[in-house]
């Protein structure tokens, strides 16, 4: 009994954790959209930001939305686990 509510306690701590992650990614890819945005302004406005610094700055932007992504994909792919491990002990 008390490991069936252990493992029930780490598929619900799994699954808010995905969700969790989930709505980080969305809100940090819509911040770090509106930076990108903000910096393709600045390099077309003026000659402050080169050519080079502006891919350079895209590609760190698009580094931290898949860091997340990546993140995001971890805590789903530990819940799947979990669920598919409650899946095999319940058949048994």
């Amino acid at each position: 009994m008390a490991a069936r509510d252990a493992s029930a306690a780490a598929m619900l701590r799994a699954y808010l954790r995905a969700e969790q992650m989930h709505v980080f990614r969305r809100l940090l890819c819509r911040r770090l959209a509106l930076i990108g945005l903000v910096w393709i302004a600045l390099a077309a406005g003026s000659s402050f930001i080169a050519g080079r610094g502006v891919l350079t700055g895209l590609a760190v932007l698009s580094a931290g939305g898949g860091g997340a992504l990546f993140l995001e994909w971890r805590a789903v792919q530990t819940l799947r686990e979990l669920l598919n491990g409650a899946r095999v002990q319940s058949a048994k």
